[in-house]
């Protein structure tokens, strides 16, 4: 019995980190929701359950593999998903290619909103300032450091 929970509670563990991991994609989401700890609980109980493929009631190597590789590939599906997204967003002429032209008009827009008083110069305080926003925007939108569009930005 001691075994099982102690399974069970690895398992479970497990799967709220991985919850905790996974990027918010509803606006209705963001920030921290207050639940109840049953709520959690019950939340919990289903996400270990689910990895359950046999429902022996435990989670042997296998069927914890399996969850892996299928969250694994879910994050690569809603990964690729937003690495569409945000080239369709680039390529503004719609030729299904992304030009010098185009990678710079969308950069200098980006540049000329962090200019928050229009002189023309960013300052410092307003490189911060913009940086800031577009985290905040790319949190909402499920961009993040790592993803391929992000990377292809920074350089």
């Amino acid at each position: 019995m001691s075994t099982r929970i102690l399974v069970l509670s690895a398992a479970a563990l497990i799967a709220l980190g991985v919850n905790a991991a996974e990027p918010v994609t509803s606006p209705a989401k963001v920030g921290p929701q207050a639940q109840t700890i049953e709520q959690a609980r019950s939340r919990i109980n289903n996400d270990v359950s689910a990895m359950d493929l046999n429902r022996d009631g435990f989670i042997d190597a296998n069927e914890l593999s399996a969850h892996r590789d299928q969250r694994k590939a879910e994050r690569q599906r809603r990964r690729a998903e937003r690495a569409q997204q945000r080239f369709a967003a680039f390529d503004t002429d719609g030729d299904g290619k992304v030009s010098v032209v185009e990678v710079t008009a969308a950069r200098t827009a980006r540049l000329q909103a962090m200019d928050a008083d229009g002189d023309g110069t960013i300052t410092p305080q307003e490189f911060r300032q913009g940086r800031r926003g577009m985290r905040g925007k790319h949190r909402r939108m499920g961009m993040h450091a790592g993803s391929a569009m992000h990377d292809a930005h920074a350089h």
